[in-house]
């Protein structure tokens, strides 16, 4: 099985990574029941199976149990019959799963590349530019994605409702950010980790 890394960060948060170098036939193999086989013949593209099927792997990792996904009108996933926060992202040959016993959570992460500098000024405020340079964008993009999984709520302006506080920039770390979208202006911490090729962040409402 290729599990990249599992931990659990500071907050209480769950975190499986998964590497996809398997087929979706040898991933469906893997999970050995019914519901793995249902999920490899609902989806119809092969980069769809493998995500899909790696993140139930995960989350079987993570439990000690398979789990059944909902997804709300709004396209964000929640585990049937459980209150545990669940956030699930994917980047390249790489599937992320974070799970938080009781708050709303969100993951993110991005494969490292050169494309991001060009639209930074579509999520970097001025209070950001701290990370104005290559792993730094990246990452303030994937906080950002975490943070907009997190809120859960519509019409979030990158820049506009969503602030992330200063900190040095390190391999990994913690960081926090506030919004500013709803009325609750809620505070969030998050852990946020840069990998050779791609950069993670998840975080929870404080």
């Amino acid at each position: 099985m290729s599990v990249y890394e599992i931990f659990v960060t500071e907050t209480d948060i769950k975190i499986g990574l998964w590497k996809l170098t398997e087929t979706p036939e040898e991933l469906q193999a893997l999970g050995n029941n019914s519901l793995y086989y249902d999920l490899f013949k609902k989806h119809h593209t092969v980069k769809r199976q493998k995500e899909v099927l790696a993140s139930r792997l995960l989350l079987r990792q993570l439990t000690g149990k398979d789990n059944a996904v909902n997804y709300t009108a709004s396209g964000r996933p929640c585990l049937q019959g459980d209150l545990s926060g669940i956030s699930i992202s994917h980047t390249g040959d790489i599937v992320a799963v974070a799970l938080h016993p009781q708050k709303n959570i969100g993951i993110d992460i991005e494969k490292i590349g050169e494309k991001i500098s060009r639209v930074s000024g579509r999520f970097i405020g001025r209070e950001e530019l701290f990370l104005q340079n290559p792993v730094g964008l990246h990452l303030a993009w994937s906080i950002k994605e975490a943070l907009y999984k997190a809120i859960q709520a519509e019409g979030i302006d990158l820049i506009k409702h969503l602030h992330i506080h200063p900190f040095e920039l390190q391999e990994s770390g913690i960081f926090t950010a506030h919004e500013t979208r709803t009325s609750q202006q809620y505070t969030y911490k998050g852990y946020y980790k840069i990998y050779p090729s791609f950069v993670l962040a998840c975080c929870i409402q404080v």
